[in-house]
């Protein structure tokens, strides 16, 4: 399954997609705006490969 995370896209109901922000070698960082607050925040994905090592997450 791909995720949809082109500018307006909704990610995890609560979080729309304003634009990619950086890209690096653990994942990608996005600016969002959390619907329920209206605030900005960002938002960072790990690269699926990465996901399953359990060391590599917070």
């Amino acid at each position: 399954m791909s995720l949809d995370l082109r500018p307006g896209a909704v990610f995890a109901g609560d979080f729309s997609i304003v634009r990619p922000l950086s890209e690096g070698g653990m994942g990608s960082v996005y600016v969002v705006s959390q619907i329920s607050t209206g605030a900005q925040r960002a938002l960072k994905l790990m690269r699926r490969e990465l996901v399953a090592d359990a060391s590599l997450r917070e």
